[in-house]
Formats: structure tokens, sequence, C-alpha cells
């Protein structure tokens, strides 16, 4: 089973968005360009962002738009109504993600332009919360980075690394192999 099947709130946002997924939730006029497999990728510039293989195994891209994936849930309400306030749209927040099943790890990063990545981690956390009662988000650090660590009630582990109008994430049960992907990140 992916890890990003674990990881609640975020996850879901991100295996609609690049991990395969067909089934289209699509609230925007012109979807993402698809590949034969059904993995969009409408941010090529992010995923270029991610490293492509960690301990030596080959990490899945793709990439979409708030735009394509956001539903109903209280995750997708809570980061329209965070971009809506900065005058932003779905459409505006774009990301990518990298996976290893065989590894499980993930890493994606998020990004609204001339939005700060410390505000974008705060709304990421904030949202996942009205889904995830006892989530905890504490700072800490990885390879010298400042990172929120963020646990969800099952025990899911997932990293929050700002960097500049960008908001990377790894999510892994290994500390060890997050401080890997995180040295891999700019």
């Amino acid at each position: 089973m992916r890890l990003s099947l674990l990881i609640a709130p975020l996850a879901a946002l991100v295996l609609l968005a690049g991990c395969g997924s067909k089934k289209s939730t699509s609230t925007a006029t012109t979807a993402p360009p698809r590949t034969a497999t059904g993995v969009s990728h409408a941010a090529p510039d992010l995923e270029a962002m991610l490293p492509s293989r960690v301990d030596g195994d080959r990490l899945a891209k793709g990439s979409t738009t708030g735009a394509v994936v956001f539903g109903g849930d209280a995750f997708s309400r809570e980061l329209r109504t965070f971009l809506a306030a900065r005058g932003r749209s779905p459409a505006d927040l774009r990301f990518a993600n990298a996976q290893s099943a065989a590894l499980g790890v993930e890493t994606g990063v998020f990004q609204v332009k001339g939005i700060a990545g410390t505000a974008l981690a705060r709304a990421i956390v904030a949202a996942s919360r009205p889904n995830a009662p006892g989530l905890t988000a504490q700072p800490g650090t990885l390879d010298g980075k400042a990172v929120t660590k963020v646990v969800y009630p099952g025990g899911q582990v997932l990293y929050l690394y700002p960097h500049g109008d960008l908001v990377f994430y790894v999510g892994t049960q290994s500390e060890a192999q997050a401080g890997k992907v995180v040295a891999l990140l700019p």
C-alpha cells in the first residue's frame, strides 16, 4: 500500500493529482495534460524540482492544480477559503509529487505564486485538522532545514519544508529516510 493512501486529506489531493487517478473531479474548464497512464503533468517545472531517485529507486512523478482536484471535503474548503482571502483561486495552487511504493516514500511541492511558503504550510496544516482530529504539528529540522513534522492520529508522518513561495513535503515513516529526501531538495 502506498504511503500516500495513509496521509489523509493532503494525500487525497496528491493522489488525485499525480498518482494515476483516472477519476476526474475537475472544476476547471480545461483539464491538465495527462499521459497514457492517466497521470497529469500540469506543472512540469515543479516536478523538475523533485528528486527522480532516492536510494537508487526511481520515483514516479505527476502534477496538477487545485482547480482539478479540490472537492467538497473540509480540506478543499479550507484551502479555497485561504486562497480566496488572498485574491487567489484553486487554479493558482499548483503541486507536484514523486513517490516510490517500494521505499514507502512520497515527496512533493506546493506553490501559489506570491504567497510565502510559510503561510501556505500553515494553511495546509490548518486545512488538514478538520479531517484529522488529534493531528499534531511541531517545528523541527531535517538536514539542517527548518521543517514542520505533522503527525496524523493513525501515526502517519509528513514533513513540510517551506522554501520561498514553495512548500515541499516528505511523507515516510522513517525520519532518516525523510532526511535523505530533504537533503535532495533546494
